[in-house]
């Protein structure tokens, strides 16, 4: 039962680098001067075509964790002011907590059963 539980983490998680890397190519794509401002983050997946890509990922990738977690918690003006983007925020807000609530469950069973050498089914 709980191996069930593990898939759909995976599952949740894989959609949140998913939506978390449409946000960033939208604002790349429609929204260019502020993906610039805030620093040409990457992708998961997702990178642009622009560039050197070894400086792009090494720079991108710190830039897309402080971007995205901002964005977890506010919300930018160009996201407000663009109804698909705002779609996009909440949706990727939406799976944020579900892999919260998630991880905890999963963090409590382990905490529950995991010093007994084998896990229940």
């Amino acid at each position: 039962m709980i191996w069930w539980w593990v898939i759909i983490t995976f599952a949740v998680a894989y959609l949140y680098f998913i939506l978390g890397d449409m946000l960033l190519r939208y604002e790349y794509e429609n929204h260019h001067s502020q993906w610039i401002r805030d620093g040409k983050p990457v992708g998961w997946f997702w990178r642009p075509e622009e560039g050197n890509i070894s400086v792009l990922l090494k720079l991108g990738i710190e830039k897309q964790s402080r971007i995205l977690h901002s964005w977890t918690f506010s919300t930018p003006e160009w996201i407000r002011k663009d109804r698909y983007a705002a779609f996009l925020l909440w949706a990727f807000r939406l799976v944020y907590g579900c892999l919260l609530i998630l991880a905890a469950y999963l963090m409590g069973y382990a905490a529950k059963y995991g010093d007994r050498g084998r896990f229940p089914p």
